[in-house]
């Protein structure tokens, strides 16, 4: 699986194929639409970006890694691959963590408690 590659080593970024933003609405247009098929595939290529983007230390760009993750997570999480959505989700809380952006956090929070849920862990989830 391509996204199971790109969580375990982050691959070089892709060229030529636009902007980060632009691949993370993709792929969140994907998931919204349900398109179970290629989800996953289209979460990998905004996370290797992602994490060439966050080098730059600006709070912007750790902020959109922390989305990134969040997107893998909830895609994770619909597949019922709940172990990954969770460390997923973990990394998503570390990454806005460290952007400082309350939205971020939020988002990953959310993100966290979902993935808890599901393996009935609702005290910690709360």
């Amino acid at each position: 699986m391509e996204l199971d590659e790109a969580l375990a080593a982050t691959p070089a970024p892709t060229s030529g194929l636009g902007p980060l933003d632009r691949r993370l609405v993709s792929a969140r247009e994907l998931y919204d639409k349900g398109v179970h098929g290629r989800r996953t595939g289209c979460v990998a290529r905004p996370h290797r970006d992602g994490h060439r983007a966050a080098t730059s230390r600006r709070d912007l760009d750790q902020a959109r890694l922390s989305a990134v993750y969040a997107l893998a997570s909830s895609v994770l999480g619909k597949v019922g691959s709940y172990e990954r959505a969770r460390l997923t989700a973990d990394r998503a809380r570390t990454w806005a963590k460290v952007s400082g952006s309350p939205l971020a956090e939020a988002a990953a929070a959310r993100e966290l408690a979902i993935v808890l849920r599901h393996q009935d862990h609702q005290g910690e989830a709360q």
